[in-house]
């Protein structure tokens, strides 16, 4: 496929992308629809759609209406049930639903989430600093992720069953530069491995709304036989791109779980577990 072929279905997807923006709020927005905004087939878009952005067409557009229902939540005093319509959902109880099924917490909870505070991270940066560095043990899925040079600040690596990060992960951990990482083993299955990074000086919003840090996914799926994990775990940070799919789950919850854990096992004297927990 060439160079001029492939520029090409990005500029569609890109407009298509504009199109779901613009009509959030229509909840009979369907494939057919985009479609004909591309000018294909349903078929030949959706295959197109998928090759460009990893994820099908709809399930792009219920990512980013509740991405930006997140905006609402964080940046205004609308009703919740408002809120719920604005991003095309006609029932509250639909919406609360989804919000809580794939970004890991109630749209209420959400709101009142926005006090955390990045203090608490660098605290547990500067203790990890300082720590004894243990080998990843045998079990579990090791990899290697790699932010541009001279990044400073938090990674966040989760392994999720879907190729976009929503829901709760199967599993995560924290890293504070570029090399090895260890997450816990987790049942046999297919999963994809993807990573969100911050500066320490991003705004605290960017943790809540990620929309213009560092991310990256590790090439295809990862899929783990009898505890042995195959496929590349390697991970590439880079700045976002216009067809990337939102970044749904709430990394200021996870990281917030993150650090309860790794402060209990710590406590306990648990270092090995530290590294990969949750």
């Amino acid at each position: 496929m060439t160079d001029n072929h492939n520029q090409s279905r990005r500029e569609t997807v890109t407009r298509v992308i504009g199109a779901m923006h613009d009509q959030m709020g229509d909840s009979s927005t369907t494939l057919n629809k985009l479609a004909k905004i591309a000018m294909y087939s349903p078929f030949h878009f959706d295959r197109m759609f998928r090759s460009v952005t990893g994820v099908p067409p709809r399930q792009f557009l219920a990512a980013l209406r509740l991405d930006r229902a997140k905006e609402y939540l964080a940046t205004s005093d609308l009703p919740i049930t408002e809120i719920g319509q604005r991003v095309g959902y006609s029932s509250f109880g639909t919406f609360s639903t989804r919000f809580a099924k794939l970004v890991g917490i109630s749209p209420q909870k959400f709101r009142q989430h926005m006090d955390v505070c990045k203090e608490r991270v660098q605290k547990h940066y500067t203790k990890e600093e300082k720590a004894v560095r243990s080998p990843a043990p045998p079990a579990g899925i090791s990899g290697r992720v790699e932010a541009p040079d001279g990044f400073d600040g938090l990674i966040c690596i989760g392994l999720f069953s879907k190729p976009i990060p929503m829901g709760a992960p199967k599993t995560c951990t924290m890293v504070f530069r570029s090399g090895s990482f260890w997450l816990p083993p987790v049942p046999d299955g297919t999963y994809y491995l993807m990573a969100a990074a911050f500066t320490w000086d991003e705004p605290l919003m960017e943790y809540f709304l990620p929309r213009n840090n560092l991310r990256g996914k590790a090439a295809g799926a990862v899929r783990v036989k009898d505890g042995q994990a195959f496929g590349d775990t390697r991970i590439f940070l880079r700045p976002p791109k216009v067809y990337d799919p939102p970044v749904l789950v709430s990394l200021p919850l996870l990281i917030t779980r993150f650090l309860d854990e790794a402060e209990r096992l710590s406590d306990s004297g648990n270092r090995q577990e530290v590294i990969g927990t949750i």
